[in-house]
C-alpha cells in the first residue's frame, strides 16, 4: 500500500477540522495546545498541497469556502473512523489506563485521599493559596510612610501582570480597563507567589510612569519624559522604604508567616529524604514536626 500522508499532514487536517468546528484559529489553537499562527500556518499548507482555498478569512472571522465543506465532512468522517478505531482496539487492554480524575472537598481529600496514593514525584509537594498575595499589614506601612513623604498615594487596586518586556496594544490596554484593572506591569505575579512560597510579607509600591495607550494623550509622552518620572519615582520609593521599614515591628503575627501550614499536600512520610534536603530552608519547621 501507498504511504500518502505524513504525520505532519494529519496533524494539519486534525487542526483544519478544529478551526472548522470552533470558526476561529485562536480556539482551535487553544483546543489542540499550540499558538494560532501555528494552526494558520498547518491550514496554509494544506491548503497549498490540495491547490484549494479552505477558509475565507477576515481581521475577526473565518468561514469555509464550498471546498472547504465538502473536504471538513470528509476529513471529519476520517478523523472519527481512526477514534473508533483506536476506541475499540485499546478497549480490548485487560488493565485499565488513563488519568483518573476524582472531585471531592479538600478537607476529604487532604485526609481521606492523600494517605491511599503513593508518594508524589518530587518537587510537587505543596499546594499554597495566593487569593490575597498583598500583606495588609506591610501595605498599611507602605502607605503611611508614603503619606508621610507627602507622597500621593491610591491605597489598594488590581495589578494586571502582563508578559514583558512590552508594552500593551490598544486592544488590550481597553480590555484591561474593562476588568477595571489599575495598574499594569510585569513582575509582581511572580513575586507575590514566591514569597508566598517562603512566608514572606509582600506588598507593591506601584511607582507609575504614565498612562497605558488607551489614554488620548498617550503618545505625547516622549521616552525622556517616562525616564525623567522614572527617577523620580526612584527616589520616592527609597525615601517610603526607608519609613516603612523602620516602623515596622521586629516581630509578625500576621498570616504570612504560615502561609505553607495547610499547603503540604503529601504526607510527611512519604516525602523522600533528598526532597527534605532541598526544601529545607522552607519546609523544615514543617517536617520536623
Amino acid at each position: 500500500m501507498k504511504r500518502h500522508f505524513d504525520d505532519v499532514l494529519l496533524g494539519s487536517i486534525e487542526l483544519f477540522c478544529l478551526a472548522a468546528e470552533a470558526g476561529s484559529f485562536t480556539a482551535a489553537a487553544l483546543a489542540a495546545g499550540v499558538t494560532p499562527a501555528s494552526v494558520s500556518r498547518s491550514i496554509s499548507r494544506l491548503e497549498k498541497r490540495l491547490g484549494v482555498r479552505l477558509f475565507v478569512r477576515s481581521t475577526r472571522s473565518i468561514r469555509l469556502t464550498e471546498g472547504g465543506k465538502t473536504y471538513f465532512e470528509q476529513c471529519r468522517q476520517a478523523l472519527n473512523l481512526l477514534v473508533e478505531a483506536e476506541r475499540k482496539v485499546t478497549g480490548e487492554q485487560v488493565q485499565p489506563a488513563g488519568t483518573l480524575r476524582i472531585s471531592t472537598p479538600t478537607t476529604y481529600g487532604h485526609h481521606r485521599l492523600l494517605p491511599l496514593l503513593p508518594a508524589r514525584p518530587a518537587g510537587r509537594t505543596t499546594r499554597m493559596y495566593a487569593e490575597a498575595p498583598v500583606s495588609p499589614r506591610l501595605r498599611i506601612h507602605l502607605a503611611a510612610a508614603a503619606e508621610a513623604e507627602g507622597i500621593a498615594i491610591a491605597r489598594g487596586g488590581t495589578y494586571v501582570c502582563m508578559e514583558g518586556p512590552q508594552f500593551s496594544t490598544k486592544a488590550e490596554s481597553n480590555l484591561y480597563r474593562s476588568w477595571g484593572a489599575d495598574v499594569i506591569g510585569m513582575t509582581n505575579l511572580q513575586e507575590a507567589k514566591l514569597a508566598r512560597e517562603a512566608e514572606i510579607c509582600y506588598g507593591t509600591l506601584a511607582m507609575v510612569t504614565d498612562y497605558d495607550c488607551w489614554h488620548p494623550g498617550h503618545d505625547s509622552v516622549t521616552t525622556e519624559q517616562i525616564v525623567a518620572v522614572l527617577n523620580q519615582n526612584s527616589a520616592a520609593a527609597l525615601k517610603v522604604l526607608d519609613g516603612a521599614v523602620a516602623a515596622m515591628p521586629a516581630k509578625r503575627n500576621c498570616p504570612c508567616q504560615s502561609a505553607l501550614k495547610n499547603a503540604i499536600l503529601t504526607q510527611p512520610s512519604m516525602v523522600s529524604d533528598k526532597t527534605k534536603q532541598r526544601l529545607h530552608l522552607l519546609l523544615e519547621k514543617y517536617f520536623r514536626d
